[in-house]
């Protein structure tokens, strides 16, 4: 196994994929192992009174529909600069944008830009949407045991947290894995959208929405304003966590029988 490390290490040193995507897959793998793990774990702690795996429902919120995208032509990135970017900082920031040109800058623009684009609202998003537009909104009661907490299968997005943060701070998600993704978009706030959810703001609504987007326009600023002077990205290549710790540990289906001490309740027959 060290040797394996050795060479995940040394393929992410030369920017290739073959041994860190392997790591990558093996983690995935053992994540369903630890998945398990902690469903019976929980199933011990509330198997008393509120057992989660016992008459239960599950229902779904439909799927947003996809924003129209784009307009036909791409832009430049001396044109996006020039529109998004402070008055004062667009000159030196163009340079960077020039400098950038050696690495096709504005080819992958356009080649994003002609993709195939069809924004859609997240779960997290649309599931905290559907919540403050019915009946309790938020409220702790909502929640199992009054947590106010989304769960995902996955991280969440940088997008998402950044819009979660300023919407809904009482609600926590899943830390997030800080992509951006090209498909993003926001929930819908108006009528006309044709979304089930979709409602009408009163201007004082209305205001509070244009400054929630304001704030998290200004924290995407600032992440690009880190990419144009050099400072990297702290995006990820995988979007879902690996456990590659539990690789390294050697986990195994026999770690799977639990304590009563692990449980936090004497065992209980299964179900």
């Amino acid at each position: 196994m060290p040797y394996m490390w050795q060479l995940v290490a040394a393929d992410m040193q030369h920017n290739t994929t073959c041994w860190s995507n392997m790591q990558h897959a093996a983690g995935r793998l053992v994540s369903y192992l630890y998945a398990v793990r902690t469903l019976i774990i929980a199933h011990h702690i509330w198997a008393a009174e509120q057992d989660l795996f016992l008459n239960f429902d599950i229902e779904y919120l439909p799927s947003s529909s996809h924003h129209p995208g784009l307009p036909p032509r791409a832009e430049t990135a001396e044109t996006i600069i020039g529109r998004v970017a402070p008055r004062l900082k667009v000159p030196s920031y163009r340079d960077h944008a020039r400098e950038a040109q050696k690495f096709r800058l504005d080819d992958v623009i356009a080649e994003q830009w002609a993709s195939k684009s069809r924004p859609y609202v997240h779960a997290e998003v649309l599931l905290l949407d559907w919540l403050q537009n019915t009946t309790g909104g938020t409220g702790s009661f909502r929640f199992f045991n009054g947590w106010q907490y989304i769960g995902a299968s996955k991280p969440t997005c940088k997008l998402c947290k950044y819009y979660l943060d300023e919407v809904a701070p009482e609600v926590k998600v899943r830390e997030t894995h800080n992509n951006v993704y090209y498909n993003w978009r926001l929930p819908d706030v108006y009528r006309d959208s044709g979304e089930p959810a979709a409602r009408e703001l009163s201007p004082e609504q209305l205001k509070k929405w244009r400054d929630i987007m304001n704030r998290i326009k200004t924290r995407v600023w600032t992440d690009t304003e880190r990419l144009l002077e050099g400072c990297g990205s702290d995006a990820r290549d995988h979007d879902s966590n690996t456990h590659t710790d539990y690789i390294r540990e050697g986990i195994s289906i026999s770690s799977l029988t639990l304590s009563s001490d692990e449980a936090g309740v004497s065992r209980l027959p299964y179900r």
